[in-house]
């Protein structure tokens, strides 16, 4: 009996530590996904000071337009034609800026909804596990419990054997 309650103890352990491990594995995924997102918030400023680099040139570009503007009266509609793609580009710039923020969301979101769901799998296959495993350990004490019955009533029948035949022999002192 203590064997079995050792046995079961140690596979409680083992179920245990194997929890923990998968713990340890959830906060490492965790731990990645903070790395990723560290990544990205650093890929997202080096395209930030791209965007501000790009936009000092296009002010440098803007101010020589109009100093030659002011040279040229033709250059007008093409300073005026400059600015308006350059506006559109940065409209642009806006609005992949923002495509790349909505679908590095959704990729979070989908990422989480996984892990959420291979972690409800492993918790679920954990619990089916350790019930398979009791229900073996339940079957394998009932057993125990059996064959020490059958040996303590064949102890038992050999010790009522023992004493009939120490009933007959003949008293010490006849001896």
């Amino acid at each position: 009996m203590r064997e079995e309650m050792r046995l079961s103890r140690a596979t409680h352990d083992r179920n245990t530590a194997a929890f923990e491990r998968h713990g340890e594995a959830f906060n490492r995924l965790m731990a990645a996904f903070d790395r990723f997102e560290a990544k990205m918030d650093e890929l997202d400023a080096r395209a930030r000071e791209r965007d501000a680099r790009a936009e000092k040139r296009d002010a440098r570009a803007e101010k020589r337009v109009v100093e030659a503007a002011e040279r040229e009266a033709e250059r007008d509609a093409k300073r005026a034609e400059l600015e308006a793609e350059r506006d559109a580009r940065a409209a642009e710039r806006e609005t992949e800026r923002e495509e790349r923020l909505g679908q590095r969301l959704e990729e979070n979101a989908i990422f989480i909804r996984e892990m959420n769901v291979r972690n409800e799998r492993v918790a679920r296959d954990l619990a089916r596990n350790s019930e398979k495993f009791a229900a073996a350990q339940e079957k394998r004490t009932e057993e125990i419990v059996a064959e020490m019955r059958e040996s303590r009533e064949e102890s038992k029948a050999g010790r009522l054997a023992i004493l009939a035949l120490l009933d007959r022999l003949p008293p010490a002192a006849a001896a």
